[in-house]
């Protein structure tokens, strides 16, 4: 639960600033950049993306993050 909290309200959490940096306008690999260490929210979400589509389980939250993120 800590981490969860951190990462939504901490400015120093890496998930956060990757979000926060995506959110000025910033495309992945420029907010990745921006970090400058690995956030892993981001390969998190490629890989739920992937088993959601493989058991074909809708979730129209992570899909419309997955869209934002990976197809601009």
């Amino acid at each position: 639960m800590g981490d969860l909290l951190a990462t939504c309200t901490s400015t120093l959490s890496r998930n956060f600033q990757l979000g926060a940096f995506l959110g000025k306008g910033l495309n992945l690999e420029e907010a990745k950049d921006k970090v400058g260490q690995v956030a892993e929210g981001i390969r998190t979400l490629e890989v739920a993306h992937e088993e959601a589509a493989a058991h074909q389980i809708n979730m129209p939250l992570m899909e419309s993050l997955y869209k934002i993120i990976y197809k601009d």
